[in-house]
């Protein structure tokens, strides 16, 4: 993805492995990222033990649906993933402070 610096105004490619992980106490941790050229941090999340626990109930589902169907469209439209992917999101945007 394509991403452009807000300091530096210079456009580089963001990737998975530029993802870091900062451990900031009380089993919270912070994802975020480092612009390359001017080094300017950029927070993506915040994530409790609740969250990384429903982030892999979901990943083991879609691979066990995976696994039964290779269909993207019945795996996109399987109620018990969005349920999860629902559960998640709304507790990401808790302690992100979006709810």
């Amino acid at each position: 993805m394509k991403t452009i610096c807000n300091d530096c105004t210079k456009e580089f490619e963001m990737t998975q492995d530029k993802l870091r992980e900062k451990y900031l106490g009380a089993m919270i941790t912070e994802i975020y990222y480092h612009c390359p050229n001017c080094n300017n941090k950029y927070s993506v999340c915040i994530m409790n033990t609740k969250c990384r626990s429903l982030k892999r109930t979901m990943q083991f589902e879609i691979k066990k649906k995976f696994a039964i169907t290779n269909d993207i469209e019945s795996i996109l439209q399987d109620e018990k993933i969005d349920n999860i992917q629902k559960e998640l999101h709304k507790e990401m945007n808790r302690i992100n402070g979006k709810a």
